[in-house]
């Protein structure tokens, strides 16, 4: 491996921005920088070879197997639907038929599905899904001028919330960065800028330590779970090419360049967010709060938050990590931007459940396990339970009562909860 070096920092101490989620405290720290030292330009090739700026997106346009890079008219909207944790490599994760309600729901012309580091449970994996989500899908909206909608499940929830974490993380750090750019290197802002890169140094060795170090090898036997290290391999390389990012910033500034920052920072700050619908999230304490995502739930025209009272899979989540709510209701978002429904399978949708009642209702259950996922291919369910929902929460985002038929198609209350199994599964 090659030496690497300390980053250069100023004689003058700089003032911190304190605060940063994930950042640490890095006063004093002379973090070594890949590509610092001898033979930096081999080892930065190497990772660009190995990711690069977008990580596996390069590496797979690079093997001919990227899917094709989405398009649309500016002015019109984008839909990017976004996978749960597990099997999220499926093509018919959600089905044609809820996409195409999903598009009508939201006057989106184009859409994307959005594939991440599934496999395990890992916190790790989807707080990097949410900045990869971040350079995937929102800046490229950014670029082409289309407003960007979001539909996740389960996970996707919480990947969504990872990346309006980053998106207030980088607007600083890119920031900073540009303004060290632009001063002398004497200057406290040329050391603001070198501390913001070596405190994002720290916290992507941190995280690639923290996936080298794991096992992902579980469960062998499920499908999904075989491919898991594959997405390891995946997420290491995403890493590595965060990780060269970091490393050309770093030669931009001592170049005097800010030219890369200040075309993301100009993207970042003109996304257009539309309407994100959440469905069946488990919102855990390792996840960003609501706070944390100010730019984010400013720049949403609304978030929708569907949960079902009874799904097995949320129930057991938040047994491990607490019942967290809606984090995105909480802390210092605006409010009235989020809102919160409740459904569930009404007697006769979905599948016949399990007679045994030390599985009926639980995640090994066919009905329990509709009642969190069955919204992503059930599109008379999506009808019926998202779509009226929705449209009366944009009509009230809107200053204005839902129109009648609205107000008619309005989902009833949820129907009282099912049984809860009297043995969960271990």
């Amino acid at each position: 491996m090659t030496e690497r070096a300390p980053l250069a920092v100023a004689p003058q101490a700089a003032t911190r921005r304190e605060g940063m989620r994930g950042d640490g405290d890095v006063a004093g720290s002379p973090l070594p920088v890949v590509g610092s030292g001898p033979g930096a330009a081999t080892h930065l090739g190497a990772l660009m070879a190995a990711g690069g700026n977008l990580g596996m997106v390069q590496l797979k346009e690079a093997e001919g197997e990227a899917p094709p890079a989405a398009s649309g008219a500016p002015g019109t909207e984008h839909t990017t639907f976004v996978k749960g944790t597990f099997s999220n490599d499926d093509p018919g994760y959600y089905s044609d038929d809820v996409k195409g309600q999903a598009h009508d729901l939201l006057g989106s012309t184009s859409g994307s599905d959005f594939e991440y580091f599934g496999g395990p449970n890992d916190e790790t994996a989807r707080a990097v899904a949410g900045r990869k989500l971040y350079q995937e899908e929102a800046l490229p909206a950014a670029e082409r001028g289309q407003k960007l909608n979001l539909v996740a499940h389960s996970h996707g929830g919480n990947v969504v919330g990872e990346m309006g974490a980053h998106m207030d993380e980088q607007e600083g750090y890119l920031g900073d960065v540009q303004a060290g750019a632009r001063a002398p290197k004497d200057s406290p802002e040329f050391a603001q800028g070198v501390q913001r890169l070596e405190a994002r140094l720290a916290k992507l060795l941190a995280e690639k330590a923290k996936v080298e170090a794991a096992d992902w090898s579980f469960s062998a036997e499920n499908a999904a779970h075989k491919r898991s290290g594959a997405k390891k391999a995946e997420l290491l390389a995403y890493l590595d090419g965060e990780i060269a990012t970091v490393e050309r910033h770093h030669q931009a500034l001592l170049a005097c360049d800010d030219s890369e920052v200040a075309r993301e920072l100009e993207l970042l700050r003109s996304l257009d967010l539309g309407d994100v619908i959440l469905l069946n999230t488990p919102y855990m304490d390792e996840h960003p709060e609501a706070d944390e995502q100010g730019t984010f739930m400013e720049k949403a025209d609304g978030v929708h938050d569907f949960q079902n009272p009874v799904d097995p899979v949320v129930a057991a989540a938040h047994e491990r990590s607490g019942d967290q709510g809606n984090r995105l209701a909480e802390g210092g978002a605006p409010r009235d931007k989020v809102h919160e429904h409740e459904w569930t399978l009404a007697e006769g949708e979905g599948p016949t459940g399990n007679p045994d009642p030390n599985v009926a209702g639980g995640i090994f259950d066919p009905r329990g396990r509709a009642q969190h996922g069955a919204l992503t291919d059930d599109a008379a369910l999506f009808e019926k339970n998202v779509v009226p929902a929705v449209r009366a929460d944009q009509a009230q985002d809107a200053g204005k009562a839902p129109t009648a038929p609205e107000a008619a198609a309005a989902p009833a209350p949820a129907a009282a909860a099912e049984p809860e199994a009297k043995k969960k599964p271990s």
